[in-house]
């Protein structure tokens, strides 16, 4: 079963990085979807493939028990030049008298034994069904891990990048409030104060656009190691959310379904369930060395001059009967290893009700951060619209000389600090229902398709690769009856007299 599924994933996730890895060059602008992202990681990802060949190593556990209550065939042959002395006594005569024999002499049989009664086998059997089944336990937890990994790096580059474009939004505006309080410190209408404040602003916005970039280059590194290195050294292009994007909860919001479901479907969890099983079986492995085993054994051989008594002549034989191994006494180890296999046992018990536990935290942690991740999502929305709205009252205010320079600085920030937390909740969101599957047992690939749904399949903004420092803002030129050095907010203190303010 689990050879059948491993060669059809390894077919269809080749076949699938090929298509992805290939395609034409005029195919090259079209966006990765988190589908296509998921299709690639299942050849590509290192991780995964270690599983997959796990999988396979785990599914011979079956094989490997079940043989031991098959019939066991073994055939030996021996083929032997033999040299003989013999010394025979001839009488007070001739005293000893010794000949030598040269000759060759061969023996083969064919041997059959088929267990009847082993207790040791029979649990060997069912410890290996047990230890299978936990291997594709395993492996199923494992693919569902990947899908939640592509997703979660998936949506972290999309985050550096809107991260980036917020950053470079914020330092634009900078750039352009600098120049505008230059203009209006020339003409008499500003304060040295304002330029500090803007320029300390400015500074920092250029710092957090460096910072932005350093985050996507590592956001990047951590798909790659999924992906594998893009074609050609290239960043890829991601699709990124679509515009009419709306935040998803929990379906059904029944925080006990899911607990039940986890209970049900976790893989981990039912992993960790043979695998007690398992442990189980231990315990009649040991037990078996108080119990008889029975054999029925069947053998034909044939042996010719297989000793110098019979040069010459050739032997046939075949027999057929049952043999029986009574223990009676090892020295006690028979019963230490029943209590230590009952002890491991207890231990393998107490790992899978702590395990459970977890994973029901889990799953109630993961419904409620789904839950509020929605509330999130519309909350920051809102968030982003009255700070749009703050922001054209303070420019306005500003015109009417109700508000200071500071008072537009803060709104700005405001305005951005908005516009990052609510790409943070969105991709938040799209994460967040996906560890919950998770967490449950029942993420697929089908769930993948969903949330790969939500995304647009054009490039996100900023993706073509950037190049060089970041902007520093050009200083717009002055007179020389009003210039004035330039004030930095390093070195600078706020204390300063300020020239030309009323």
């Amino acid at each position: 079963m689990m050879r059948v599924v491993r060669a059809g994933t390894g077919v269809l996730a080749t076949l699938a990085a090929a298509c992805l890895l290939c395609a034409p060059a005029g195919a090259a602008a079209q966006a990765m979807t988190l589908l296509d992202a998921y299709h690639l990681a299942l050849a590509q990802d290192p991780r995964y493939r270690s599983a997959v060949e796990e999988a396979a190593a785990g599914e011979q556990y079956r094989v490997i028990g079940r043989s031991f209550l098959l019939p066991q065939i073994q055939f030996t042959y021996n083929w032997a030049r033999n040299r003989s002395d013999i010394t025979r006594y001839a009488g007070p005569r001739l005293g000893d008298q010794t000949t030598t024999e040269f000759y060759r002499s061969y023996s083969g049989a064919v041997q059959l034994r088929q267990p009847l009664f082993n207790w040791d086998y029979w649990s060997r059997f069912r410890q290996g069904e047990a230890q299978s089944q936990a291997s594709a336990a395993l492996f199923d937890s494992r693919r569902q891990e990947l899908a939640l990994r592509v997703t979660t790096a998936f949506t972290e580059v999309l985050e550096a990048y809107d991260v980036i474009a917020l950053a470079e939004a914020e330092r634009d505006a900078l750039q352009e409030q600098l120049k505008q309080n230059y203009r209006f410190f020339d003409k008499g209408e500003g304060t040295r104060t304002d330029i500090v404040e803007t320029q300390a602003r400015l500074d920092l916005a250029v710092a957090q656009v460096i910072e932005a970039r350093d985050g996507l280059t590592a956001a990047r590194k951590r798909l790659d190691a999924i992906l594998g290195a893009s074609p050609g050294g290239q960043d890829r292009l991601l699709a990124t959310l679509s515009a009419g994007f709306r935040a998803q909860g929990p379906a059904p919001a029944d925080i006990g379904y899911w607990t039940d479901a986890a209970i049900a479907n976790n893989p981990e969890l039912q992993s960790r369930e043979h695998g007690v099983e398992a442990a189980r079986q231990d315990i009649g492995r040991a037990r078996a060395g108080h119990l008889p085993r029975v054999d029925l054994v069947a053998s034909y051989g044939e042996n010719k001059s297989e000793t110098v008594n019979t040069l010459n002549t050739k032997y046939d034989t075949a027999y057929v009967g049952l043999q029986v191994a009574v223990p009676l006494f090892s020295g006690g180890a028979v019963s230490a290893q029943v209590s230590q296999a009952e002890a491991n046992y207890r231990k393998a018990m107490a790992e899978f009700d702590g395990r459970r536990t977890e994973v029901t935290d889990e799953v109630r942690k993961q419904f409620d951060l789904a839950l509020s991740s929605v509330v999130k999502v519309g909350a920051y929305e809102q968030a982003e619209q009255a700070a749009r709205e703050l922001l054209r009252a303070t420019r306005l205010s500003i015109a009417a000389g109700m508000r200071v320079n500071l008072d537009l600085l803060n709104a700005q920030q405001q305005l951005h600090t908005a516009r990052r937390n609510l790409a943070r909740a969105r991709y938040t969101n799209v994460v967040t229902r996906l560890r919950l599957l998770f967490a449950a047992g029942l993420l697929t690939e089908q769930d993948v398709r969903d949330a790969s749904a939500q995304f647009s399949g054009q490039a996100a903004p900023g993706q073509p690769e950037r190049s060089g420092q970041p902007e520093r803002p050009e200083r717009p030129a002055r007179t020389a009856a009003s210039r004035a050095p330039h004030v930095s907010a390093a070195t600078k203190p706020f204390g300063e007299p300020r020239h030309g303010q009323h």
